[in-house]
């Protein structure tokens, strides 16, 4: 898997699961109605986390973070497809 397409996956899941967790709190008949700010926060942080489990191996960001070596011409890829992970998935339906 490419950078590029890893960032993409990960920016994907990231936005999914923390989008759908906000709404299931803040929509009307839902399981999750009123269930509060805690709720939010947790699934965001597991959120994070799926969404670097995906893409850690190959994500700049997290090589960086580690102190492993890094090509700098890849950073560039990985941004644009996080990026474009993001402004698919926000895009209205």
């Amino acid at each position: 898997m490419t950078p590029f397409i890893a960032e993409i996956i990960g920016t994907a899941i990231l936005i999914l699961l923390g989008n759908g967790v906000v709404a299931n709190v803040l929509l009307d008949d839902t399981k999750g109605h009123d269930s509060g700010l805690i709720v939010i926060s947790m699934a965001w942080g597991l959120a994070v986390y799926c969404g670097v489990i995906v893409a850690g191996p190959i994500s700049w960001r997290i090589r960086l973070g580690r102190c492993t070596p890094l090509h700098y011409r890849s950073v560039h890829g990985s941004s644009a497809g996080e990026y474009l992970g993001l402004v698919e998935l926000q895009r209205p339906l």
